[in-house]
Parts: C-alpha cells; structure tokens; sequence
C-alpha cells in the first residue's frame, strides 16, 4: 500500500552540528521500501503537526509555507494516482524517476518525442502486460512503422489527425488487404498510449480525440463446436499418435472449462480441488471457479491426475485441423470481414478454421444452448460485461427460435 507521510529528517551535517533544525521531507513508502522527496525547507521538528500533516500556527510563515507543501504533496499524489490508473506498480523507484524527472526522464518534456515516449510505454508495459499482450502492442507498433516507410513520414505528436486516420486506414485496408477489426486494435491501443502522454503532459495536441478517429469493430462469424460435434472428436482412437491424443485431450479440457489457451495449456492438478478448478487466469488476472464436468474428469483419471503437456499455440492450431478434418467436420462455412468499405467472402470447410480459442467459443455457446442464465456463465469465462461475452455465443437464428420454443415448453 502506498503512504506519503510529511516528517522530518536530520542530515549527517545537522546531527554534527547539534542544529535544532531538521530537512522537511515527505516520506513515501510501498512495499516496504521507503524513499524522501527533499522539500528544500529546514524547520525545528517542534513545528510539524504529524497528526494533522502541516506546519504549526506557531512557526512564523506557516500559512505560506503549508500552501508550498501541499502543492508539492499534490505533485508526488498525482504521479502515484497516474501509475495506478494505468496499471503501473508505484514503486519507490518508479514515483522518484518521474518526480525528479532523472535518467529516463532527463529530456524536458517538449523534447520527448512521440517514438521516445512508445519506448517507454512498451519498457513500462513489461512490468504490467502478460506477454501474449505485449506481444500484440508491440505488432501494432510495427504496423505503424511500416506505414511511415510505406508513406515516407515520420509520425510525431501532430500527426495525429482525421488525415491521418483515414490514410493509415487505407494503408492498413487497402495495401496489406487486412481488416476492420485489426484496424480497430491499431487505433485503439494507439489511443491508450496518445491518452497517457497527454496526461503526463508530453502530447498537447488533441486532434486525436475526434469523435471520427474512432476504432473501428464488426462481428465476425467465428465458428463453435456443438456437443455431437466434441462428442465425436472425443471418440476418435488416437492410439498411434501421443501428440494428437495430447492435443485432443487438452482441447476437450478447454471445451468443457471455457479456458483461453494460455490458461488451459497451463492448468495442473493442483488447480484442481475436489469437482472445482481454481485458478487466476494470465490474461486479465481475475480469480475464476469452474465446476469439473464428467468429460473433464475422463480426461483427469485417463492421465492418473497428470495432465497431459500443451504444444506452442501455432503447433496446437496445426493439429487440431488434422483432429477435426478426422472427425469429419465438413460443414460449409462461410466468412465475411470488412476491409475498408470492401466485403470479403470466404469458403472454408469447418475443419479448417478449427484452433485453440474455439474451444472457449464452444463452452459458451454450449452453456447458453443448456440453458445456463448468461451471467453464471460469465462467472466462468471470467467475462466482465455481458456485450463482451454474447460476442462468444455463436448460435444461429434457427437454433435461437428452437431454444425459445424448448424453454417454453418447459414453462408451460
């Protein structure tokens, strides 16, 4: 817990001396690490009121002094409230940098400039980010270096404007023919980093916040596996494969837990107590409780409580392609995005689109289909608004009506 304390503290030259007179600082201490902030002021201790943080009446000047004092506390709060709001850990260290504006903050703030201050988010962000999002920030960053190569500019606190929005849009769209939603991620964490230096004072111009330099979202008709489906991918005799079998396995763990990969490739038995699963997930860090469903209990007693060893992301994607193409996935699925003001069409086999984050499509969609109210779901997949979670139940209009039609059957 973070504690600023006004208190005062002789110096080695003031003990000697026998001077009644003591340097004012303010003491801050998290994590049972403390530091000064010097305020260039010497006052007898008898002055301070420790109860109330301020200089006594007594002292001559204490009216003057105490509004020095509190604007200089102010300065220390808001640099720690800063770091709070944006994830940061306010170490000693940390709060002292900013303050005394030392080795990484020596350039005057006018000086630093729009790459500068990204080098230190990204530095700041491996402290704070799980390396799966900080991998995503740091592919973003490269995109919009490849747009200043591709434009021949150098982007600088100014850029940032309708022109520019609309021409990265049509670089990001056009040229690399990639989407809307990848688009969106761009200016979206743009933004975040745009925002944070505005408030720490480096960026002035708000061009940015134009209600056009918006990021752009549209749903995607991503795929789920129905339960005949994982029913049928669970039956398979992988006897002549262990890196399918694995594969397999850790992928029904994930069907019936609602786990992202990063989570389900790394749960053991000691996650596991009793019918329940405790764990706190990597990428949001919320604690989550799961009941362990029977098809996750085969696949715990199969392995004697050991569960198997996940593959890298790209590895287990690969597999579960050939797993899926064995089950006879084949059903025609059709895709469509956004690239520009361009609608894209694709044809796949659902076999092909098959990967690990299916998984935690399917426990949602599978949940809501039994009948399970949305919020108890949320409670599982960790979701913390319901407009974020319904983007995961992939049921058609078809299944929508029937699902309506059965409860009121029950209701009746």
């Amino acid at each position: 817990m973070a504690i600023l304390k006004l208190t005062c503290k002789q110096s080695q030259s003031q003990k000697k001396c026998n001077n009644p007179e003591s340097m004012l600082m303010f003491r801050y201490t998290h994590q049972s690490k403390t530091t000064y902030f010097y305020t260039r002021k010497n006052i007898d201790s008898q002055y301070l009121d420790k109860k109330n943080q301020c200089i006594k009446k007594s002292y001559p000047g204490n009216i003057k002094l105490n509004v020095l004092l509190s604007v200089q506390k102010q300065k220390i709060e808001d640099i720690i409230n800063s770091a709070l709001a944006n994830d940061i850990n306010p170490t000693v260290d940390y709060i002292k940098s900013i303050y005394n504006d030392d080795k990484q903050h020596t350039k005057s703030k006018a000086d630093i400039t729009f790459w500068g201050f990204v080098i230190e988010y990204l530095k700041e962000g491996k402290t704070r980010l799980n390396p799966n999002t900080l991998r995503c920030y740091n592919n973003i960053i490269n995109n919009l270096k490849s747009y200043e190569s591709y434009n021949n500019t150098v982007l600088n606190w100014e850029s940032f404007d309708a022109s520019f929005y609309y021409s990265f849009l049509d670089y990001y769209t056009g040229y690399k023919k990639l989407g809307n939603n990848g688009f969106g991620k761009v200016i979206k964490v743009l933004k975040s980093i745009l925002n944070l230096a505005t408030e720490r004072g480096y960026n002035s111009s708000l061009l940015y916040k134009s209600k056009n330099f918006k990021a752009l979202r549209e749903d995607v008709h991503n795929i789920y596996l129905t339960e005949a489906e994982l029913k049928k991918i669970g039956s398979l005799d992988f006897s002549y494969s262990k890196k399918l079998d694995h594969v397999r396995d850790l992928f029904i763990i994930g069907c019936y837990t609602g786990l992202r990969f990063s989570d389900f490739s790394k749960l053991t038995v000691d996650n596991i107590v009793g019918n329940l699963i405790r764990l706190r997930t990597q990428k949001t860090g919320s604690d989550i409780v799961i009941p362990v469903f029977a098809e996750v209990k085969l696949i715990i007693e199969k392995y004697d409580g050991k569960l198997p060893r996940a593959y890298c992301n790209q590895k287990m994607n690969e597999y579960l392609k050939l797993i899926a193409k064995e089950a006879g996935l084949d059903e025609i699925v059709y895709k469509n995005h956004t690239s520009g003001n361009k609608t894209i069409s694709k044809v796949y086999k659902k076999w092909e689109i098959v990967c690990t984050h299916t998984a935690r499509r399917s426990f949602a969609t599978n949940m809501y289909k039994r009948g399970l109210d949305a919020i108890a779901i949320m409670q599982i997949t960790g979701h913390s608004t319901q407009k974020s979670f319904m983007t995961y139940i992939k049921i058609s209009k078809e299944e929508n009506a029937l699902r309506i039609l059965e409860q009121f059957k029950h209701s009746a």
